[in-house]
């Protein structure tokens, strides 16, 4: 595939589209000028993993209840592994947020690592548990960044005419580590979810419909139906 000059790149249909709705709408009352309009561009942007995570999570928990931990997980995994493939040839924005898109939906695997934390611990042992999950966030969010300034640093010394050689390195890379994810959880990661204790299949979609649907999380109205559940 060609690469694309860096002026190309930010020349994308998506880029100019999204930043002349920032430059209409002026969110913020940082003054209107390209550097703050940046920012937000930013923050719009990061902002779509997030929501997608969030509007996948109940999704993903509720297949897990009724197909097992393990199988939804490495499901999650492989789409994490699919955002890092199309990430490594985001040669234009639109590439770039097909990639985010896809791992936003698939970072729903977050929700589905807690209920195996709590298949596997008692009572007494879940805070213990829920703290280490929440230490190995923190050291992710910690060496996770350093990591990707480190392989983008490498990637433009090494290729210092490439265009994209700043992203190309981390991309490689988390997708290699995504790899080793799967291969791991799929030899060492147990089913924690018994037959017995999963939802019943011949549920209709309806009857699950609360439990999977997001905005009723701020209606409670998937609390008032757990019963049909059990």
């Amino acid at each position: 595939m060609e690469c694309k000059s860096l002026t190309e790149i930010m020349q994308d249909v998506l880029y100019t589209t999204i930043m002349s709705v920032v430059n209409f709408l002026n969110l913020s009352d940082v003054p209107n000028s390209p550097k703050w309009n940046s920012v937000l561009f930013g923050g719009i942007v990061g902002s779509l993993f997030s929501i997608l995570q969030f509007l996948s999570s109940t999704l993903a928990g509720s297949a897990s209840d009724r197909y097992g931990r393990k199988p939804v997980l490495i499901f999650s995994m492989l789409g994490i592994s699919l955002s890092y493939a199309i990430w490594c040839i985001s040669f234009n924005l639109t590439v770039f947020m097909i990639a985010r898109f896809i791992g936003g939906l698939c970072k729903a695997n977050v929700a589905i690592i807690l209920a195996i934390v709590s298949d596997v611990t008692t009572e007494n042992e879940r805070n213990r548990a829920m703290a280490w999950i929440g230490a190995a966030f923190s050291l992710g969010f910690i060496f996770g960044p350093l990591l990707g300034a480190i392989c983008s640093q490498l990637g433009t010394t090494f290729w210092p005419l490439s265009p994209v050689s700043f992203f190309v390195l981390p991309a490689a890379v988390s997708l290699l580590l995504s790899l080793i994810n799967i291969g791991f959880v799929s030899h060492f990661c147990p089913e924690t979810l018994p037959q017995n204790k999963r939802i019943d299949k011949t549920k209709s979609i309806s009857d699950i419909s609360n439990v999977i649907l997001p905005w009723n999380l701020f209606k409670f109205s998937s609390l008032h139906t757990l019963k049909t559940l059990d």
